[in-house]
């Protein structure tokens, strides 16, 4: 693990196609993932377009391209270590967020946890009277004992 600086830019599909950088870039990307995927015959990643209200899907509504400069952000005396720096590594995950505040995918960890709460908090009643019961005993158990122990002497 590495420190890392991270840059981050997005871009319309029309400020793509208006830039001769951005298309070259795209270009090169697009060309390096078919010979990556004809080399590794790896499955093909299809993405689920949902529908919209009238049950048409609408994959347009979301096209942006993301641009990432990451960059190693650390110094070293090591020269061979300063002069060919490994490359870093980026995983982009990408999730729809619910009310804007929320990860989708996390839903299901929440409410497990919410879930595990409840019932930590119900058997917490329970075993609170349980415990205060048993101190209550315990208390005029000895209670009685100490008033039968003074009547004897």
């Amino acid at each position: 693990m590495q420190p890392t600086s991270f840059n981050l830019r997005t871009y319309t599909l029309s400020e793509v196609f208006d830039d001769p950088a951005l298309i070259t870039s795209l270009s090169n990307f697009a060309y390096a993932s078919q010979e990556g995927a004809k080399e590794s015959n790896a499955r093909r990643y299809r993405p689920k377009l949902r529908k919209s209200g009238d049950g048409n899907a609408n994959p347009s509504r979301s096209i942006l391209f993301l641009q990432v400069y990451a960059a190693a952000d650390y110094f070293t005396i090591n020269d061979a270590a300063m002069s060919h720096v490994p490359p870093v590594l980026v995983d982009v995950i990408l999730d729809e967020f619910v009310l804007n505040i929320f990860p989708r995918s996390l839903l299901p960890t929440a409410a497990y946890i919410l879930l595990v709460a409840a019932v930590a908090w119900i058997m917490a009643g329970y075993v609170w009277k349980i415990l205060d019961h048993m101190a209550s005993d315990s208390a005029a158990r000895n209670t009685r004992e100490t008033s039968s122990t003074k009547k004897i002497a």
